[in-house]
Formats: C-alpha cells, sequence, structure tokens
C-alpha cells in the first residue's frame, strides 16, 4: 500500500468514526477545535471576519469526504450569537441549503471592507494562543491579499505592493506571541539586506523547526527541570521524614510519661486518701502513752507538771 492510500484510508477512517459518534450523538463530525465557532461582525482583536471564517470552514471540511447535508450540519453547529439568529430566521426551505445560508449571512456581515479597514485588522492581528507561526503568517498573507483586492485605485494597488514585503516582515515580527521569538525574528528581519517575507518566514520556521511549538519544546524543558529538582532533593526529603518519625516516637514516649504523672498526682489529690496517722499511732504529750490526746489523758494532775518539764517544744495537738 502506497504512503498516499494509507493517508486517505487514514482519513476515510477518521470521518466514518466521527459520523457514528455523531450518529450516537457522543461528539460532532469534526474534530474539537478544528473549526472556530463564527458569531457575527468581529467586536474584538482576533476575531474571524465573514470572509476569514468561510475559508477556515472551506479547510476544514476539505478532504473529511463529507457530503452536503453533513456539511451543513458543520456549518450549523459552529454558528452562535447574532449569525446564528439570522439562519434561524430563513424559511425552513433555505435552513437545509448551503449556498442559500452563506448568501444570507453575506448580507448582513459580508460587507465589503476598504483597504483602509482591513489594514487596521492586518496591522493588529497578533498570534493566537493554539496557533503556530507557519499558521500565524499564512493568515497575514492572506489578510494583505484582501487588502490588496480592496484597492479602489491602481495607485493604491501598487503603494500596497510596493509595502508588502516590509508590512508582512514587521507584523510578524510584532505579533509574535513569545517575547523571545519576536528577538528571533527580529534578528532575522534586520539582517537582510532586502525585505523579503518568504525568505524570513522560510528562515524563521527553519529556526523554529516550523514553530511547531515554541511553547511545548518551554513546557518539555520546564518539566525536565522539575523532574531533576525533585530527584536532588530525594535525599533531604528522606532525612525530614526519619527526624519526623524519631520526634513523633520522643512525643509518644513523654504522653506515656505524663499519662503516669497524672496518675500519680490525681492519687494524692484524692479526698479518700488519709493524712492522719492511725489513732493507734497517736502519742499524748502528757504521759507519752499511745492511744490518745492530751486532752483525754486518764493521768492526773498532780503529775501534769512533772510530764511537762519534759514534753518536746514543738506545739501541741
Amino acid at each position: 500500500m502506497s504512503q498516499g492510500e494509507g493517508d486517505m484510508n487514514s482519513r476515510n477512517m477518521e470521518v466514518m468514526a466521527q459520523v457514528f459518534k455523531k450518529a450516537l450523538g457522543l461528539g460532532g463530525i469534526l474534530p474539537p477545535g478544528k473549526l472556530s465557532k463564527f458569531r457575527g461582525s468581529p467586536q474584538r482583536s482576533g476575531e474571524p471576519s465573514l470572509g476569514e471564517w468561510l475559508e477556515e470552514f472551506d479547510d476544514a471540511t476539505s478532504g473529511m469526504g463529507l457530503n452536503e447535508s453533513e456539511k451543513t450540519k458543520v456549518f450549523l453547529d459552529h454558528l452562535v450569537g447574532a449569525a446564528k439568529d439570522e439562519i434561524m430566521c430563513l424559511p425552513e426551505s433555505s435552513k437545509g441549503k448551503l449556498k442559500e445560508m452563506k448568501d444570507a449571512l453575506r448580507l448582513c456581515f459580508g460587507q465589503n471592507q476598504s483597504s483602509h479597514s482591513l489594514s487596521s485588522i492586518f496591522f493588529s492581528r497578533t498570534q493566537q494562543e493554539d496557533e503556530t507561526l507557519a499558521d500565524f503568517s499564512r493568515a497575514l498573507k492572506k489578510l494583505y491579499g484582501r487588502m490588496e483586492n480592496a484597492a479602489v485605485s491602481q495607485e493604491e494597488s501598487e503603494a500596497l505592493k510596493k509595502l508588502k514585503d516590509k508590512s508582512l516582515c514587521e507584523q510578524f515580527t510584532q505579533g509574535a506571541r513569545e517575547v523571545w521569538v519576536k528577538r528571533e525574528l527580529r534578528r532575522i528581519f534586520l539582517s537582510k539586506e532586502k525585505e523579503n517575507f518568504e525568505e524570513m518566514r522560510k528562515e524563521a520556521l527553519l529556526l523554529f523547526q516550523d514553530a511547531t511549538e515554541p511553547a511545548r519544546r518551554a513546557r518539555v524543558r520546564e518539566a525536565i527541570v522539575e523532574e531533576y529538582a525533585v530527584q536532588t532533593s530525594t535525599p533531604k526529603l528522606n532525612d525530614v521524614l526519619d527526624q519526623q518519625k524519631l520526634l513523633i516516637q520522643e512525643i509518644t514516649y513523654m504522653r506515656e510519661e505524663m499519662s503516669g504523672l497524672r496518675t500519680i498526682v490525681k492519687d494524692l489529690k484524692s479526698p479518700n486518701r488519709s493524712r492522719r496517722k492511725p489513732f493507734s499511732e497517736i502519742v499524748c504529750y502528757r504521759c507519752k502513752q499511745k492511744g490518745h490526746y492530751k486532752s483525754s489523758c486518764p493521768q492526773t494532775s498532780t503529775t501534769s507538771y512533772e510530764l511537762s518539764q519534759t514534753r518536746p517544744t514543738t506545739a501541741e495537738n
């Protein structure tokens, strides 16, 4: 099987898969993100005009092997806002006809644009988030071609042709998304003795490997740096974990000790614990006998003086 036949079979399988998913309600005919939504006249920078969007529509549906009804379905699925409302106002007989729907949108949103209005769009055009440098450069070339076609006089058309390379080079440089890419494009632009956009574009795409993803390369470098940081920090992390284990063991030991101390203190403070000596151990200060206090001593008063001479000097009971 040749490479061309393999590519054709691959596209046919993709189309069949998308149609099958749509039939089951699992997704659209086109892959997500392949065609942007169209809402009407551009209101902010980056939104496509009707002409640009119709070109995107033709590029997205070409090679997909879609029949007319499937193209019509894709067309309707990617209309929002005022554009969708305009189609909804058409007679039912016109809603299923792709040409009539395109004509209806051209009537409302496809007014002829002057070279001046297109020039404003051109010089405000910047590289979109999901747009490569190759895609961005093609969009600039298409937009400038529309400016040339919109020229109202031969003099204006000639002036646009003379400024074409310089204008494309400058906007290609200024509209790049990444700052470091802008610097490299500026360097390429200044290194040329004569402005030639095709040469500058070719050198830029070779430098950035067709500019498919300067951002992806940056993300890969960031991932490598993060992985290296994790690897180099692993020993330190293990040390911290070991220290935490030792600390937990010490805390557990201290808790056990404190629990034992609390038990002892509680026992000492218990009201049931008697702090007095047993009555049988009480010593009378008068007769020095055990079992009673001085106030209830059975000795006679005649011996009290003699006993008082020998009693201790501490406070009496």
